[in-house]
């Protein structure tokens, strides 16, 4: 009888957290275990003001199928006044430190058949005291020569998309040794029978409106300020569709007050900034819209090319028709048939292609529907038990 394979998971990251790297994380851990593999998560100690005493299994609606352990170690919140790349390194040696002692000194995790991460620094240390070590790569590090050696001896290495694949294998790596899995969503979540009115009147939003949404973080590469300027071009232009909201669902609470302060200063009234939700509000946002919409960056590689972004899933799940920017990482998933495209950074264009949706509503729909049938490829479920199968001796 075949043992059951045990994973340990090892993340630098607070938690919970805002950031969309929380969820990926708590959804893979929960999906590996239900796939039959004994997951240990192990985390740092480290606060976050915004989420003190939340237990993150009910903040991400996650079932307790695996063990979340944390590693109690310093917290050096003053060094968040220093450049955030010395405070990065600061605490990225203090958790590499903590981790030797337990795996060296105490001999913890002894037992576990392989260990997984997403950050590439940790490599050299796991290579050290575990047989097989994966990797799973969401960018390509600034000085990716660095780590050349340390993904060498990976067991497995998995990207998020062909173009970081791609990327990987121009740096030197076998090809042979990356397997591609983009992200997942969990289909169910985004079933919702509730009309789109009732669920507007639940979250007060506008009946008499169309709603516009994006749904994410709000730095520069994600492209949200090209959707902004899409609102102005509402705003200042002679569209036929003048009764629009655009809504920002999303973002740290400092970014949402600069993102308000740059809606401000371009006078719009036709937008509405509500910051942070829950993982498990966002189907009900999504579910309001007429319009969703992904306006990634062209003019970053991790943006163009590196992402697999989660709400792009969420996107399709939702039944909601998807306005996306035309850049290769999103092309991987996308196409003409689930989606409209439009020129990256190009908020006329953009604001275009919204119209054309608005006044198609057929068209849309079509595409909505698509986008909803393909999704069914992109569980969790499916995700993490492609990246077992490649794991397993």
């Amino acid at each position: 009888m075949l043992s059951t394979m045990k994973m340990l998971y090892i993340a630098n990251i607070r938690l919970p957290t805002e950031k969309a790297y929380g969820i990926q994380i708590m959804k893979m851990c929960e999906a590996s275990s239900l796939a039959g593999t004994e997951v240990t998560l192990v985390i740092p100690t480290r606060a976050n003001p915004e989420f003190n005493g939340v237990n993150p299994f009910d903040y991400y609606g996650v079932k307790k199928s695996f063990a979340l352990q944390r590693i109690k170690m310093l917290d050096p919140w003053w060094l968040i006044r220093l450049p955030q790349g010395i405070y990065i390194k600061v605490q990225g040696f203090l958790f590499i430190f903590k981790l030797y002692i337990r795996f060296f000194i105490h001999n913890k995790y002894s037992k576990y058949d392989v260990a997984y991460t997403r950050d590439e620094y940790l490599l050299p240390l796991l290579h050290k005291f575990f047989p097989r070590v994966a990797w799973e790569a969401h960018t390509l590090p600034s000085h990716p020569k660095r780590y050349i050696k340390a993904w060498q001896k990976c067991y497995r290495i998995v990207a998020i998309t062909k173009g970081l694949k791609d990327a990987l294998v121009k740096q030197g790596m076998d090809p042979d040794l990356i397997m591609v899995a983009p992200d997942g969503v969990d289909v169910a979540r985004f079933q919702i029978s509730d009309f789109r009115f009732q669920i507007r009147q639940e979250l007060g939003l506008p009946q008499d409106k169309k709603i516009v949404l994006y749904s994410g973080h709000l730095y520069e590469w994600k492209g949200a300020h090209v959707l902004l300027e899409a609102a102005r071009e509402f705003q200042i232009s002679n569209f036929k569709f003048q009764s629009v909201l655009f809504v920002f669902v999303g973002g740290t609470v400092h970014d949402a007050e600069r993102f308000k302060e740059r809606a401000l200063k371009l006078q719009l009234t036709n937008v509405l900034i509500v910051g942070h939700r829950l993982p498990t509000e966002i189907p009900r946002w999504l579910r309001t819209a007429d319009v969703l919409v992904i306006p990634n960056s062209a003019l970053s590689s991790r943006s163009a090319v590196y992402t697999s972004p989660m709400k792009l899933f969420e996107y399709m799940a939702s039944g909601v028709p998807i306005v996306a920017s035309d850049v290769a990482a999103l092309r991987e998933i996308l196409n003409g048939h689930n989606a409209i495209f439009f020129n990256p950074d190009n908020p006329r264009d953009c604001a275009e292609k919204i119209q054309f949706i608005l006044k198609n509503e057929q068209a849309g729909s079509q595409r909505a529907a698509q986008a909803r049938t393909d999704v069914a490829q992109y569980t969790w479920q499916l995700r993490a038990q492609k990246i077992l199968n490649q794991l397993k001796l």
